[in-house]
């Protein structure tokens, strides 16, 4: 057996000691502040997946939404079941916000209002509604996607955010902050550019 020189300890120290280092700082004993924390998600998610039924809703105008307005991109949903009134404004207000806030995946994401109960309110909400696609949910038909978002939660109203494949991914109560919601939605969009 060949006895270790100098030269072979100092080339396996040049090799192996930085390796060893970095494992030690990250996984040692110590707390170190320095390093990233990452803060868990802002909603409430869902573990198992709730997929919103391919529904056609009425509108405001009484046309009907294709079965299709979940699918294709992603959706900022606000769904109240009482009359629209100024917690109806703040909802569609903080979709809003929350939209704009997007630095560059604005137009990946939809805004949709899902109501029940009178509307009327509405045509006095200062924000705007443009871009903002709206649906009736209280009728019978339309049971089987109330119980997918929680009918219990709908009298008060309730945010989700869903995939583009009609999935729910959060959810948030109605006093949800605008930079929690905002958080969630942009780290799904960067996850979903890496994909």
């Amino acid at each position: 057996m060949k006895k270790s020189t100098p030269e072979s300890r100092i080339l396996t120290g040049i090799f192996f000691g930085p390796p060893i280092l970095v494992a030690l700082a990250v996984f040692g004993p110590w707390e170190l502040h320095w390093l990233p924390r990452a803060e868990p998600p802002y909603g409430q998610r869902y573990d198992s997946p709730v997929v919103l039924p391919a529904t056609s809703l009425e509108t405001p105008t009484r046309s009907r939404l294709g079965q299709d307005w979940a699918r294709e991109r992603w959706s900022l949903i606000f769904a109240h079941l009482s009359a629209c009134d100024a917690r109806c404004w703040e909802g569609l207000e903080l979709l809003r916000q929350v939209r704009l806030a997007l630095p560059r995946d604005r137009e990946l994401v939809q805004r949709v209002y899902l109501y029940g109960g009178d509307i009327g309110a509405l045509s006095t909400y200062p924000g705007s509604t443009k871009e903002l696609i709206m649906g009736r949910i209280d009728g019978p038909a339309e049971a089987e996607l109330r119980a997918a978002l929680g009918e219990d939660d709908l009298v008060d109203g309730r945010f989700y955010i869903s995939n583009p494949l009609g999935n729910l991914v959060f959810s948030y109560p109605l006093d949800a902050e605008r930079q929690g919601i905002l958080r969630d939605l942009q780290r799904l969009l960067t996850i979903s550019r890496v994909n």
